[in-house]
């Protein structure tokens, strides 16, 4: 019996679902000795922030949105043979701020059977550090983890073994969008305005980053994906395995940001590698990285493909 349940653990299929502020991203993936391998990724831009993430609500709009994309991703899951028990879904910092978050979620239920739960800041923050982990060997050495989210930002300071600090900001893309960036390209008052807000709202970093000196700053999410995109476009390299971390100096980041940050919104979405979807708001999230890399010292920034999602798989797959 328990070389058959083996054999059973190593077929086992699970699959994730990620709300986010932005994205809906779903992975199935199978269980595979002590990690796993990913059978399928799938993401869809529902935006369930705009029109209503300062106000603490949902818009009717955005509430559909949510609905549909939820239950074709449960849809999904199903075909690609994974089992109702085995679908894991977490809600992030648009729906846990909403007023009208909980219905949505019991409304999701309802369609599909699966109640997604929404996480802290604090679970968010400790899932994306274990997800890196999956990608990256970071050893003895100190890095600083950075997810810049639609509604929220994670920050966390580690190596392979400890989490030495970690904090969730809510100040997303789509929420810095709505407060500051409010004229194509953007204006200097704006600019100023936002940096101001990053000083107060990061007002312990220093202190911080201080005592654990990481070297490494480690991005998440698609504003860094897509800096990657447009790196390796405007050097002309070869598209890079984007299952793998990779590696870029300050300086090299610094740049794009000037060149994404000076053009408007038409002129960002004509440069080779941009999203659409992500280039109304990847000015105010790069924003957040050209802050952390002008005030405190990293020798590379390391572009990590795996985050919130791989950290719940990776949990998910220890329990069974």
């Amino acid at each position: 019996a328990g070389e058959h349940l083996s054999k059973e653990d190593k077929k086992m299929k699970a699959a994730v679902i990620d709300l986010g502020t932005n994205t809906f991203q779903m992975l199935v993936a199978q269980k595979q000795g002590s990690a796993f391998n990913v059978l399928h990724r799938h993401r869809v831009f529902v935006k369930i922030g705009q029109g209503g993430i300062q106000e603490g609500t949902i818009t009717t709009e955005a509430w559909q949105r949510a609905l549909s994309t939820f239950e074709q991703l449960c849809q999904l899951a199903k075909q690609h043979g994974v089992a109702i028990e085995n679908t894991v879904a977490t809600a992030t910092s648009a729906i846990r701020s909403a007023g009208n978050g909980p219905e949505l979620l019991a409304a999701m239920q309802q369609r599909t059977g699966i109640l997604p739960k929404a996480i802290s800041g604090d679970e968010e923050a400790r899932l994306i550090f274990e997800g890196v982990k999956t990608v990256l060997d970071m050893g003895q050495e100190p890095h600083l983890v950075v997810d810049i989210g639609g509604g929220s930002v994670e920050i966390i300071c580690g190596n392979q073994q400890e989490i030495w600090w970690k904090k969730s900001f809510e100040i997303g893309a789509q929420r810095l969008l709505t407060l500051f960036h409010h004229s194509e390209p953007l204006g200097s008052e704006e600019k100023k305005a936002l940096v101001a807000h990053l000083q107060h709202t990061f007002a312990e970093l220093p202190a911080m980053l201080k005592k654990y000196q990481p070297g490494r700053l480690v991005g998440c999410a698609g504003t860094f994906s897509t800096v990657r995109d447009i790196f390796t476009a405007s050097q002309h390299l070869p598209v890079p395995d984007k299952g793998k971390p990779f590696r870029l100096l300050p300086a090299d980041y610094l740049h794009l940001h000037q060149l994404m940050e000076t053009r408007t919104l038409e002129q960002r979405l004509q440069i080779p590698g941009m999203l659409p979807e992500r280039a109304d708001m990847i000015v105010v999230a790069s924003c957040v990285v050209e802050f952390l890399l002008q005030n405190f010292l990293f020798q590379q920034v390391i572009i990590s493909p795996a985050s919130l999602k791989e950290g719940l798989l990776s949990g998910l797959f220890a329990e069974r």
